[in-house]
């Protein structure tokens, strides 16, 4: 009997105690989950690509193809590209540019790997893709923008835009042509940091180019 009445008593005070809880008589401490912020998304990134024939309007894929295009940007910005001519024309199939040396051979000095993203296709007039030699990761500088239909070299180069705006211009270009200028119409500033050390990396070699 005398056990019956411990147990009653240590019931009777926890009850108690819960009670008093509830209504609170004892605060638990809440811990505040707090959520980390997601990373800036990469967005793609317009640009105006200057031609002594015209503008070619163009968005880059920065989001799909983050290490080529923040490449080809960067050059942009350094004006690598101004005064470059096209030195490659295809009917139906290409023209390419990019080249400081205007043979097909030259460069700015480092190669990037491919990317190839899914459902990037060279499907259409005023794909840009980027050139490169026989084996897979030797691109440079050198781009081509499809002037058809080229289903051929999908998964192999390197997709990293289209044009928008100016596909008459882009059908007009002819071996000699000249690229005068590439103006960005939107912020780097996520990509590049997001690229930072291969733009360490880029800019190191860039900076031992003769000046134009």
């Amino acid at each position: 009997m005398k056990k019956f009445y411990q147990l009653a008593f240590v019931s009777f005070v926890l009850m108690a105690a819960l009670v008093f809880s509830s209504c609170g008589g004892k605060k638990e401490t809440v811990l505040e989950v707090v959520e980390p912020e997601p990373a800036s998304a990469v967005s793609d990134i317009r640009i105006v690509m200057k031609t002594d024939k015209g503008d070619i309007k163009a968005t880059m894929f920065a989001g799909k193809a983050p290490i080529t295009v923040a490449s080809f940007l960067n050059l942009a910005q350094r004006d690598f590209y101004d005064g470059l001519i096209f030195h490659r024309v295809v009917e139906d199939f290409v023209i390419q540019g990019g080249d400081p040396d205007g043979n097909g051979k030259g460069g700015p000095g480092y190669l990037l790997p491919n990317e190839i993203a899914p459902g990037l296709k060279h499907d259409k007039v005023g794909v840009f893709s980027m050139a490169r030699k026989s084996k897979p990761d030797t691109a440079g500088s050198q781009f081509f923008i499809t002037l058809g239909v080229a289903e051929h070299l999908d998964g192999g180069y390197s997709i990293f835009g289209e044009v928008t705006e100016g596909l008459d211009v882009v059908e007009s270009i002819e071996v000699g042509d000249k690229i005068v200028d590439i103006e960005l119409l939107d912020s780097t500033d996520v990509l590049f940091k997001a690229q930072a050390d291969k733009l360490e990396e880029w800019n190191k070699i860039l900076d031992q180019r003769p000046v134009k």
